[in-house]
């Protein structure tokens, strides 16, 4: 009862961080510039942003396949499967549930424990922050290397959301160890030591293949990024790219409302007002991105749920043999 408790009291919280980000990226939203990008927008380009970010989605399948393969051998598509539902999740469910959604569905799929498919998520997320990170320091080197002032306000944006990062990161750490002292000592000892298990996922064998991939799959990333202001008419430059896939990458680490409604508009209105451009189509480019990125994502993951419910619900049903001769034995 009570981790039910804290889960929809963290639930609420990211509903009401999200919604006051939100309110503070359109309290100066012009309406008429909005209706003018929004009639000037090209389907043709979002629909090769989708093309690149699904791309990145199959990289990242590859990649948990990868630090999987360590623990026990499973096959791309069952582990494209539950990566998608867990995506999906994220995209519905508050406060970045989805994590522990993919973790519950991976261990009834694939019959590992929860702490251990946890272990495996968190060396995910680590690389996908040292990658962050990367971008970060490129974009900042490149603007640099441009005298371009107009990077300073975006820089300072990126080092308060980093900080932020950093105090979350340690509140989880916080909150997982005082959970591990709440159990007793025998599970608390299991829990770690299938945890450490899942980290050692990413070892001598699979850390290359596991770097190289979440490389790629920030490629792909920032082209889906930069074909979305494209189809705006916008053309970002490289290190603008960088920054912003950086500062909106580190927004989804925050506790907030479904979709990263509000800190992902915010993060993209700040940046826009830091490289000169209008901030209305940040907030074109962050709902388009929400809507047919992270949204194609979510309608997929629905779709994998409720057919993989409908599979099981067919089997349990279904008579077993020794069942149905006696049934014919009693007819």
């Amino acid at each position: 009862m009570r981790t039910v408790f804290k889960s929809a009291l963290v639930g609420f919280g990211g509903l009401a961080v999200g919604g006051g980000f939100l309110w503070l990226a359109l309290r100066q939203f012009d309406g008429q510039q909005f209706a003018q990008i929004l009639a000037s927008f090209e389907v043709r380009y979002m629909l090769a942003a989708g093309g690149f970010y699904w791309l990145g989605m199959a990289i990242r399948c590859s990649r948990w396949q990868a630090l999987l393969l360590q623990l026990r051998t499973l096959s791309w598509c069952s582990v494209a499967e539950v990566l998608v539902v867990g995506y999906g999740a994220n995209n519905l469910l508050p406060a970045r549930l989805g994590e522990f959604v993919r973790a519950e569905v991976a261990k009834k799929r694939f019959g590992l424990s929860r702490s251990m498919l946890l272990g495996t998520i968190l060396v995910e997320r680590a690389l996908d922050l040292l990658v962050v990170l990367g971008c970060l320091l490129g974009g900042i080197a490149l603007g640099a290397a441009t005298t371009d002032s107009s990077f300073a306000p975006a820089i300072k944006q990126i080092v308060i959301h980093g900080l932020v990062a950093i105090l979350l990161i340690g509140l989880a750490v916080k909150l997982l160890s005082g959970r591990l002292r709440a159990t007793r000592s025998l599970a608390r000892l299991r829990i770690v030591r299938e945890f450490l298990s899942g980290i050692s996922s990413l070892n001598a064998r699979s850390a290359s293949l596991a770097c190289a991939l979440s490389s790629l799959v920030w490629v792909c990333e920032s082209c889906a990024l930069w074909l979305t202001f494209k189809a705006l008419h916008l053309e970002l430059n490289v290190a603008q790219t960088m920054l912003l896939v950086g500062a909106a990458s580190l927004s989804t680490l925050l506790p907030t409302a479904p979709g990263y409604i509000g800190s992902y508009q915010l993060v993209f209105v700040l940046a826009m007002g830091a490289f000169g451009i209008p901030e209305t189509a940040g907030i074109v480019a962050s709902f388009a991105i929400q809507l047919f990125l992270f949204g194609t994502v979510t309608v997929v993951a629905l779709g994998l749920f409720f057919a993989r419910f409908l599979l099981d619900w067919k089997q349990q049903i279904r008579p077993t043999p020794v069942l149905q001769q006696q049934e014919i034995a009693h007819g």
